[in-house]
């Protein structure tokens, strides 16, 4: 018996995420980007929290792990 590979969970620019163990929600700025060039896996996204005044890079893995939600997305214009 085969399983099928694990669903990825993707943020792009203008949704909104809860950090899970604050409830804050921050805005997503960008699309996931890699985090260096040795490892193309590892992406990060900068999030703008409340609480910050500057963009923070979270890894991917918070939201593939859960520790951080999508909440809302933004609409994305149809051409």
């Amino acid at each position: 018996m085969s399983s099928s590979p694990p669903v990825r969970i993707y943020a792009k620019p203008g949704d909104l995420v809860k950090d899970m163990s604050d409830d804050k929600i921050g805005l997503v700025l960008s699309n996931p980007e890699p985090w260096n060039s040795t490892n193309a896996d590892a992406k990060v996204y900068l999030i703008q929290w409340p609480s910050v005044s500057y963009p923070i890079e979270m890894d991917d893995s918070a939201l593939q792990n859960g520790w951080v939600v999508v909440v809302s997305r933004a609409d994305v214009p149809t051409v």
